[in-house]
């Protein structure tokens, strides 16, 4: 047996909650949302050693995960913290623990407190007051233990060396309260308080706050634009033109009069074969108040816009064209949704998939933070998935907001599972996507959206609603706005290798719902394939376990 085997020392449990109030968002109710925070606390003892049956033990400090909202011992370890107790027999008297916190979009001051043995203490409700400095009892025995007679109303006190103390009066009852005192003098009067109105702006989001001081306050207010005007009455109809059919990948047949013309789309950069031109050229003809040499050109490089459009994503266009640019002018892409995308169960931060593909475009770091701006130059990415959120709360009037100053080239939404197995309706999944979208598309009217369809999860086996009606949602949504949203459905690529169901490669967690580090990493690659960033190990493939 080990020296220090039967120290046995006390401890106590260390709890708390921590959130966000947001404003209101597209749910069921009129109340001010809350969204689940994260982050980590640390724990250090205000005494650096302890002294235990004639031993000296240093006090480690203890580093903690905020997961979900609550104190844990990890995301893996979801047990509650115990920290040494504060009244532990350490030859120690008035020590206490201080837990500095570090979490995602907020700050919180240090907090000092005592955690008695056998106890719960609750960071965010009532601590123990500290009233001194800890200080070491350094002559003769600590002390161990106390007993009470009650009867006597006196308390002794055990120490290390088996000795008591002396009887000493302890505690007493509560006494009864006193009589009121005397009605003091009426003060004299204050100085009258002051308000003006400071700046008034038009934005996205309706806003009210006050500046100065409290005798001289000054208001100031963010009003919402006014809704869209009427439609204005369709003009006359123009004659009808030539009709391009895309007939294979890059090659697109001209009808025109009953003239047929196949054109194979070639790069800008590069010179059309005799062939390729002439049928340009015949085509280009028709095509008034133009030059020979301005019609071949117009007709050229709009067979090109056709088949560049055709041959790539809304998703894949928009960052590529952007990227082209990164050396002057900076580029962003946020990653939204819930735990799926933010990467839960990933054994580190860097192999979640949001910040995996971040390092595909970048050495910055992927930011968490619901606020920022544009780079000057190259690529910042922002990762915004909030495990266990839904449709509803994913997003809010403070993300509307971040967005409007960022300005992302590309925002991609993975969202959708927990509406599923919480049983929200399709119907009210696609009213809080409509929301969501119409407020991000007023904030920035230049961003392109890209709606994943992800997995279907194992547990629950079942939801209220088929799956593949919430994936609908997202199709309808890109296909009513083309030139914006965008759907990528992946839920098929998992089925075709077991999921939901067997999952004969093991692609899911323990748990049934989230997914690995190897098939997050399928996952990142699929999305990177999708919008053309190169990936460190090519295309990736599911035809095989991931790796």
């Amino acid at each position: 047996m080990a020296w220090f085997d039967d120290f046995n020392l006390p401890g106590a449990t260390i709890d708390g909650y921590f959130g966000f109030i947001q404003a209101d968002g597209p749910d069921d109710d009129d109340h001010p949302d809350v969204a689940l925070a994260s982050g980590w606390v640390t724990f250090k003892a205000t005494t650096p050693a302890a002294r235990v049956a004639g031993a000296w033990l240093g006090i480690e400090e203890v580093r903690a995960q905020i997961f979900e909202g609550q104190i844990v011992i990890s995301e893996e370890d979801s047990r509650p913290v115990r920290l040494l107790a504060t009244d532990a027999p350490i030859g120690v008297a008035d020590w206490a623990w201080t837990a500095k916190f570090d979490l995602d979009g907020f700050t919180l001051a240090p907090l000092t407190f005592k955690a008695p043995r056998g106890t719960i203490v609750n960071l965010t409700a009532d601590l123990i007051p500290i009233k001194s400095r800890p200080y070491q009892i350094i002559e003769g025995a600590s002390i161990v233990d106390s007993e009470s007679d009650t009867d006597a109303g006196l308390i002794r006190f055990k120490l290390s060396d088996g000795t008591y103390t002396r009887w000493v009066p302890g505690v007493g009852e509560k006494g009864e309260k006193g009589d009121p005192g005397v009605k003091g003098d009426r003060g004299d009067d204050g100085a009258a308080a002051t308000i003006t109105m400071g700046s008034v702006t038009a934005g996205a989001t309706a806003d009210v706050w006050m500046t100065g001081t409290p005798q001289a306050r000054e208001l100031h207010a963010v009003l919402p634009r006014g809704q869209k005007g009427d439609r204005g009455e369709q003009g006359l109809r123009g004659p009808a033109g030539p009709s391009v059919t895309r007939t294979a990948p890059g090659v697109f047949t001209i009808e025109d009069g009953g003239r047929v013309t196949e054109i194979h789309a070639f790069d800008p950069d590069d010179t059309p074969s005799p062939g390729a031109q002439a049928a340009l050229d015949g085509v280009a003809a028709t095509i008034p108040d133009a030059t020979t040499d301005q019609r071949g050109m117009m007709t050229a490089r709009a067979v090109q816009d056709l088949a560049r459009l055709s041959a790539e994503p809304l998703s894949r266009r928009a960052l590529q064209d952007a990227l082209r640019q990164r050396r002057t002018t900076g580029v962003s892409v946020i990653f939204a949704g819930s735990s799926t995308i933010q990467g839960h169960q990933a054994t580190s931060t860097d192999r979640r998939p949001a910040q995996r593909i971040s390092s595909y475009l970048t050495s910055r770091p992927a930011q968490t933070a619901v606020s920022g701006s544009a780079p000057a130059s190259g690529v910042q990415v922002w990762a915004w998935g909030v495990g266990g959120s839904t449709s509803a709360s994913y997003l809010s009037s403070s993300h509307y907001t971040a967005v409007g100053s960022i300005g992302p080239v590309l925002m991609v939404h993975m969202i959708g599972s927990n509406d599923w197995s919480g049983s929200r309706t399709p119907a009210q999944y696609e009213t809080s996507m409509r929301s969501h979208l119409s407020a991000l598309k007023a904030a920035s009217p230049d961003t392109a959206h890209l709606l994943v369809g992800q997995h279907q999860r194992n547990s629950p086996a079942t939801g209220s609603h088929p799956w593949e009606d919430y994936t609908a949602v997202l199709r309808t949504l890109a296909e009513e706005d083309p030139e914006r949203v965008e759907f990528l459905d992946l839920w098929p690529r998992y089925a075709v290798i077991g999921i939901p169901g067997a999952d004969p490669w093991g692609w899911l967690h323990s748990d049934g719902i989230h997914l690995t580090d190897g098939s997050y990493k399928v996952l990142a690659d699929w999305l990177a394939e999708h919008l053309g960033i190169p990936t460190p190990s090519g295309a990736p493939s599911c035809t095989g376990a991931p790796s």
